[in-house]
């Protein structure tokens, strides 16, 4: 052999000690930044299902069995669709239950919805607010003006000028959540069970 080849083959050992330090490198610089990712991902899945998304879902099903459960007991005679239904007039005291109903259940609750949305609105999973979110808020706000009326001794009127936009705001925000959960799950490496 020539001293060319010698000098080469006793480089061998350094090169290779070189490619596979390089590699270990590599593969522990691009796997920490993965996990890095994976982790801010994670936080903020986190804190959109812990602030956001997750208190609207449970608020939402609270408030549609709140909503059954006045419907099945306190709806006006008349029967009809809604409580306020086009031709029909209410008893004095089916005035009373609404307004009952309306200032010590379902108006709490919007508030607490009005919060959530309101004080969290930078979590939203879209680029901007979706539509039901802010027709959520003007129905509520329409509400605090007509319940500051009933303070007043004003019962001239006792809706708001829609109504509460509950099965579009359910649309908008279980597929979310449902989302949020599954991918929550994915990231944290855990089975996720029901829904």
């Amino acid at each position: 052999m020539n001293n060319g080849s010698m000098s080469w083959i006793s480089f061998l050992p350094f090169v290779i000690t070189l490619i596979v330090a390089t590699g270990g490198w590599l593969f522990t610089y691009f796997h920490a930044r993965y996990r890095s990712q994976q982790e801010v991902r994670l936080k903020l899945v986190n804190d959109k299902l812990r602030l956001l998304y997750g208190p609207l879902y449970a608020r939402l099903l609270a408030g549609n069995e709140a909503w059954s459960s006045f419907s099945k007991t306190k709806w006006p005679k008349h029967g009809q669709a809604g409580y306020f239904a086009d031709g029909y007039h209410l008893t004095e005291e089916e005035l009373a239950t609404w307004r009952h109903w309306m200032r010590h259940v379902f108006h709490p609750m919007n508030k607490k919805l009005e919060a959530i949305i309101v004080d969290h609105m930078d979590l939203v999973e879209d680029d901007q607010l979706p539509k039901v979110f802010t027709d959520v808020l003007a129905h509520i706000h329409v509400y605090d003006a007509v319940i500051k009326a009933w303070d007043e001794g004003d019962f001239s009127a006792h809706t708001s000028v829609t109504n509460f936009p509950a099965h579009e705001l359910m649309h908008a925000v279980e597929p979310i959540y449902k989302k949020l959960r599954s991918e929550q799950a994915t990231l944290s490496g855990m089975e996720l069970s029901g829904g």
